[in-house]
């Protein structure tokens, strides 16, 4: 027995060493990979240990060594470990080398906390307050009020009027009440501070105030933000003289016009354009309003903006009149996106004034300006019109072909995947065409990867840190940061595979895949589409879908667009959990199923009322997922309601096609949802249930 013993304790010792040489042999290889900027990884694993001196250590030969995220990372870093003194250090050390916003927020951040306001001075008086980021704004200005520096009245007032009223503005004056003495600033920083609260009626009863203030006092002048919320003030405020309001716009505008004031012009043109069109019967003010404010429009944003307002004022009238704007100006707008939901307004409307070669005729004007998926929307519809003989050809090919050119236009724009699995369906694209087809995506131009983002996301993967990739990624996500398919794909992965150790890991895992799944450097793997498209909770939906006869490629589809896997949702109407439920329905359900207590986020729990529900609308909506799907998003009766005004609407066709009805439904949010679950529902059938997505598009809109 003591010979068992001894051999038993002699394995696991070899084991013991083995595992310790296998470890060691594994950082060693990671080493080899990440070079110096392994270094960075290295003192997090210190830091992990809890042994600082080592962390430190690390973090400073890695200033020195490594790549351009590390060296930084490891700067910021030392800022948070050691003493008080060391921190300060660190903190100086920082912005000696990285002279940014960012760096200089930490650094402020660290300073107030041990009351070093002379430091934040001393190393902010470059700082420019009209174009900082807010947040250091705020703590220079601190520093200035704490120590009762001559500079802030005027600072302040300057942060306050010469930009967009932000959180930071809003915050700071909840901390600080009463942080100006002089009246007048007083009450301009008051008004702006009303408008941001939208508290508009209230703002309306000082505008004159303001306005007096403003043209009486020498020091006081009438900033283009102080013109935008004046401007806000009269659109939205009690008083309804909006011709009258319009007017001192307009008046405005011109005297600014004279100065040569193009950046103020623009804003008192734009409110003066929009007062006129809420006066109502004043188009061609409006109408020149928009037009001048576009001409003197300081960026790209700010001429779309109002090319914007005018399209939509220009569809308020009449499409007839939209359309002809369109013929004008759609060559010119810079973001072909930011006009994607004028696009879905307008579709509305053709459709359902039965302006069926007039939607069409959009098409022609668009296909070479507007965004992809606009263009593959309007490509795809307009097909089916000359289909159901709706449309007239404009073509010789005859309505058919002309309709088969138009499907593949709206393969070839590389749209989203609703509108590519429908004319997919139409053309009967099926085997390597197809799944050609599902992997194709919008190729980013001129993509240049990122190497050291890469490296640093990569490295958190491969080092062991989840926790690290999601908010560095999103950093990166927001900065435009090139970042390749195998990058996007692995981190996607491993987040995904590390639920227990992040929250909420499904939805970081899925919304990085998804976001990679729209634009980028190749065509997609599979294995990214099936990350966008995962299969979680797969035992609780199996079990759920067996119970209720419901097809599991649905209620991933419905899961998916309802709460992107994230179990402990809620939205702002109430809805809980995967399936997104209400507590009314939820209770509903638990009595018919006999359930006495119940979580929403519990994910079975969730999942199981979830399946229920949708079948029970699949039953009572005569067995019609599509319909099935709008009733679980806004409501049985208004589905019906809709479902019957549509048929009238569209009384030339004996059966109503269910994409013509999708887009005829008056709710945008309704529109997009039934996309959703058209295109994830055909996805997850390709993807694991072996069912063409031309399967899945036609048992669904049947």
């Amino acid at each position: 027995m003591l010979y068992y013993c001894k051999r038993i304790k002699s394995v696991l010792v070899f084991l013991a060493i083995i595992s310790l040489f296998s470890c060691s042999s594994e950082e060693k290889s990671l080493q080899k990979i990440y070079g110096k900027d392994s270094l960075y990884f290295q003192g997090l694993k210190k830091l992990e240990a809890n042994n600082k001196k080592e962390a430190i250590r690390y973090f400073r030969k890695s200033i020195k060594e490594g790549g351009f995220y590390t060296a930084r990372l490891s700067a910021e870093e030392l800022t948070k470990i050691g003493d008080i003194q060391e921190n300060l250090s660190a903190c100086e050390n920082l912005i000696k080398k990285y002279t940014d916003d960012d760096a200089l927020i930490l650094f402020a951040a660290n300073m107030a906390k041990q009351k070093e306001y002379a430091k934040i001075i001393e190393n902010t008086e470059n700082l420019d307050l009209s174009s900082c980021k807010n947040e250091l704004a705020s703590y220079r200005l601190k520093a200035l009020m704490v120590k009762k520096d001559a500079r802030f009245e005027e600072a302040v007032y300057k942060w306050f009027v010469c930009r967009s009223y932000s959180r930071e503005h809003y915050k700071f004056i909840q901390e600080n009440p009463h942080f100006i003495s002089d009246e007048n600033k007083k009450a301009i920083l008051a008004f702006r501070t009303e408008v941001y609260n939208r508290n508009y009626p209230e703002a309306y009863n000082h505008v004159e105030e303001i306005l007096s203030l403003l043209s009486n006092e020498k020091e006081l002048f009438l900033e283009k933000m102080l013109i935008s919320d004046i401007g806000k003030t009269f659109l939205y405020g009690k008083s309804q003289d909006w011709k009258k309001n319009a007017d001192f716009m307009k008046n405005l505008a011109d005297n600014l016009e004279e100065k040569k004031d193009s950046e103020r012009e623009y804003y008192a043109r734009f409110y003066a354009a929009r007062l006129y069109e809420k006066a109502g019967g004043f188009y061609t003010l409006a109408s020149e309003s928009y037009k001048k404010a576009m001409e003197t429009a300081a960026s790209d944003f700010q001429y779309d903006n109002a090319l914007h307002y005018m399209l939509d004022f220009s569809l308020g009238l009449s499409t007839d009149r939209a359309i002809k704007e369109l013929e004008n100006y759609s060559s010119t707008w810079h973001d072909s996106e930011y006009f994607s939901d004028f696009f879905d307004r307008m579709s509305v409307l053709l459709l359902s004034a039965h302006k069926w070669n007039d939607f069409y005729k959009v098409f022609t004007i668009i296909k070479n300006h507007a965004a992809n998926d606009d263009c593959a929307k309007f490509a795809y519809l307009s097909g089916r019109l000359l289909q159901e003989n709706l449309a007239q050809p404009v073509t010789e090919l005859g309505a058919e072909k002309e309709a088969a050119s138009l499907f593949r236009i709206t393969i070839e724009c590389c749209p989203k995947m609703y509108y590519k699995v429908l004319a997919a369906e139409r053309l009967n694209i099926s085997g390597e065409q197809l799944k050609e087809l599902l992997l194709s995506v919008k190729i980013k131009e001129n993509f240049s990867a990122d190497k050291e983002a890469e490296k640093l996301l990569t490295g958190f993967a491969d080092f062991g840190f989840p926790q690290y990739v999601y908010p560095a990624w999103e950093r990166f996500y927001w900065r435009n940061t090139h970042l390749s398919q195998e990058t996007l794909q692995k981190v996607s992965f491993f987040i995904g595979k590390c639920s227990e150790q992040i929250p909420y890991s499904y939805f970081k895992s899925l919304r990085i895949a998804s976001i990679a799944c729209t634009e980028s450097d190749k065509n997609l793997s599979e294995e990214l589409l099936k990350l966008s498209y995962p299969q979680n909770f797969h035992e609780n939906i199996a079990k759920s879908c067996e119970e209720f006869s419901v097809e599991p490629k649905i209620m991933y589809a419905l899961i998916r667009s309802e709460s992107f896997f994230n179990p402990e949702i809620k939205s702002n109407a109430g809805a809980v959990g995967l399936t997104q439920l209400m507590d009314s329905t939820a209770r509903d359900i638990a009595r018919r199923l006999k359930v006495e207590s119940y979580d929403l986020t519990d994910s079975q729990t969730n999942i199981r009322f979830g399946t229920y529900y949708f079948n029970n609308l699949y039953g009572r909506l005569d067995n019609s997922v599509i319909l099935a799907s709008f009733a679980y998003n806004s409501g049985i009766n208004r589905v019906r309601k809709w479902f019957a005004t549509s048929k009238k609407e569209l009384y030339t066709l004996k059966n109503l096609p269910m994409d013509l009805f999708l887009e005829t439904i008056p709710f945008e949010e309704t529109r997009e949802y039934g996309r959703k679950i058209v295109s994830a529902a055909a996805v997850y059938g390709y993807l694991y249930f072996d069912c063409s997505p031309v399967e899945t598009v036609r048992q669904i809109m049947k």
